[in-house]
């Protein structure tokens, strides 16, 4: 029991065996790391000034963070929360919240939201609008059919691989240099208005087509195990490695121009246009 401490600023009581904390009545209380305890629920209404909460690897079935209007790193990962709500949340700027059974997550208003890494949990419909700053995002192993994550300009990691995508829209996402998609239910996908691309993983789906045009930064491309009919990469002067295994109906595959290309996986058939 922490309660009336009201100088206390900082505590770590991670890795323990903790059932019950209390820290009401701490008003200089910043940072907070209890994670790695059996915690099933914790007040945290009294700390106003507290900035870094660490919650990870407890039993915590759902969290209110209302009253922390100053936090802006919160990890919550390994829990047992269904849903998770820091609307409002204005200096926020990381969100680890892996491996829950969360259904619902609601963002909004979180402009200073950098990192926001939720995989592992039963996701299938998250409002990304007005993210602004929003620069890594990791929903891996979730639910989702459909991502529409268009305008997010300064999105640089995208991690939405092991779903059930069927439409993944990332144009204009001006910024977006890493992507994995893969092992998902994609038929067709475009990275129109994402210039800056470094490292495309599309393996795994229904792909028939892909349009690559306009990459100029394009290193590494992986989309094998796709039904992929064609394939134009040309005159991509940094491309250093294509993956084209398993792609049974490829007929013409196009590199003319790819000068730095070390690595080509997948060709097997002496016909193929290259």
């Amino acid at each position: 029991d922490l309660s009336g401490f009201t100088n206390l600023q900082k505590v770590n009581v991670s890795r323990n065996r903790i059932t019950g904390l209390k820290v009401t009545n701490t008003p200089s209380l910043y940072y907070l790391n209890a994670g790695n305890n059996r915690l099933s629920g914790i007040d945290i209404s009294s700390c106003p000034q507290l900035k870094d909460l660490r919650l990870y690897r407890n039993s915590l079935a759902n969290l209110d963070i209302s009253g922390t209007p100053l936090l802006s790193r919160l990890n919550v990962s390994a829990n047992a929360l269904v849903e998770l709500n820091v609307s409002n949340s204005a200096n926020l700027e990381t969100l680890s919240c892996n491996n829950n059974h969360m259904e619902a997550l609601i963002l909004d208003n979180c402009p200073k939201l950098k990192n926001l890494y939720a995989a592992y949990n039963n996701l299938a419909d998250v409002t990304f609008t007005g993210l602004v700053s929003l620069e890594n995002l990791n929903l891996d192993s979730n639910r989702f059919k459909n991502l529409y994550l268009q305008d997010l300009s300064t999105l640089f990691t995208l991690l939405i691989s092991d779903n059930r995508m069927e439409a993944l829209s990332v144009s204009n996402c001006r910024n977006l240099s890493d992507l994995d998609a893969a092992y998902n239910d994609l038929t067709t996908f475009s990275v129109e208005g994402c210039p800056n691309l470094a490292f495309v993983n599309l393996a795994w789906n229904d792909l028939t087509y892909v349009n690559l045009s306009n990459q100029n930064f394009l290193q590494r491309l992986n989309v094998a195990n796709n039904q992929l009919l064609t394939l134009d990469v040309t005159f991509d002067q940094v491309l250093r490695y294509v993956n084209v295994s398993n792609n049974y109906n490829l007929t013409d595959l196009r590199t003319e121009g790819c000068t730095q290309l070390h690595m080509l996986r997948g060709v097997v058939d002496d016909d193929m246009y290259i």
